[in-house]
């Protein structure tokens, strides 16, 4: 198994990556990233407006007890870090699929999030110049507890012939 720490790495754009160049197995660390109480509660404003997400008051007394971040919001994060340090270095013509996507644990205020991806498999798709890549992602706060699991498929392009 390769791990490959994303961050380490400078992509030109003759370096992206096609599905060809991709092996099952191959694992990305990468990100950093904070998550402040006023992107929580702007983020849940607008995508998720429950109290536990958009008012710290109310979150307190809330079977968690505790202002977090919507699941939804956990998830936008876990896609931006991917594309940050992984998919804008692939020809990515588009996301398939998600599948067994579990949110394990809230992320709280000022918790610092990072993820790990692994490629599960490369499908050959119905379209001659792309094929599938199925990966998972696992989502760790700096505790390093999990607070997300999730798996999917990405399209991208076959190498030129």
């Amino acid at each position: 198994m390769t791990m490959i720490k994303a961050e380490s790495f400078t992509y030109t754009d003759t370096d992206k990556k096609y599905w060809n160049d991709l092996i099952p197995g191959q694992q990305y660390a990468y990100g950093e990233y904070q998550v402040s109480e006023q992107e929580i509660i702007a983020f849940a404003k607008n995508y998720d407006p429950m109290e536990f997400h958009t008012d710290p008051g109310k979150a307190k007394a809330s079977p968690l007890g505790v202002l977090c971040a919507s699941g939804v919001h956990t998830l936008a994060i876990k896609q931006r870090l991917s594309f940050d340090n992984v998919f804008k270095y692939w020809h990515i013509v588009a996301g398939k699929s998600l599948r067994q996507c579990q949110f394990i644990r809230p992320v709280l205020v000022n918790d610092i999030i990072s993820a790990t991806m692994t490629i599960l498999e490369l499908d050959d798709s119905s379209q001659p110049h792309q094929g599938i890549v199925v990966i998972k992602v696992q989502v760790k706060n700096h505790k390093q507890q999990v607070v997300l699991k999730v798996e999917g498929e990405v399209v991208l392009l076959k190498k030129p012939t």
